[in-house]
């Protein structure tokens, strides 16, 4: 059976440092309270989570920047090989037109005979445009694709609300960063 809060009741620490960590890590209202609810036995209002959420407001900040910080990186880091592999075809074709224009120039010098020349032709690989197309979609769509996000356990969940309550910057950024390896935390 639910508890209902009273008025003047507030909310036990424990519960608190709970909604702030599912909070923290972007879960929504009506999951959060259904997960209290679950949890606890006890209904959440909207009034009790905006009190939270100035009360916490602090840490939630960081746990924001926390997370942003690391899908800015990820996203840097996407960015980084999308740009590489572009750079690859784009070299590859560069190379392939300065070896076609000094086939050319040997053609039109009288330095190697037709046959010769077409034969060269065929045997250098050509990126086409379509295939730049190819490439530039998939950079695209890399950018555009989310990474699965994983799940925190119970376990990273209790761990996480330890964290915030202690201030514990390092077991926070690990927590976030690498939730499973902070498993065995």
């Amino acid at each position: 059976m639910e508890k209902k809060p009273n008025k003047n009741e507030r909310i036990p620490t424990d519960i608190e440092v709970r909604i702030v960590a599912y909070m923290g890590r972007g879960d929504s209202y009506p999951t959060i309270q259904a997960k209290i609810a679950e949890e606890t036995g006890r209904v959440v209002t909207e009034k009790t989570f905006t009190a939270i959420k100035k009360r916490n407001a602090e840490n939630l900040a960081i746990l924001k920047k926390k997370v942003t910080e690391f899908e800015e990186a990820d996203a840097l880091s996407l960015k980084d090989q999308a740009n590489k592999i572009l750079k690859t075809k784009l070299d590859k074709t560069s190379k392939e037109e300065e070896i076609k224009a000094k086939l050319h120039e040997d053609y039109l010098a009288g330095n190697i005979e037709a046959s010769e020349y077409f034969d060269a032709l065929k045997l250098i690989g050509t990126t086409t445009i379509p295939e730049l197309v190819v490439v530039s979609k998939e950079m695209h769509q890399q950018s555009k694709a989310e990474p699965d996000k994983p799940q925190a356990t119970e376990r990273n969940l209790e761990a996480l609300s330890e964290a915030i309550k202690n201030g514990d910057e390092l077991v926070l950024n690990q927590l976030i960063f690498n939730p499973k390896k902070s498993k065995d935390a």
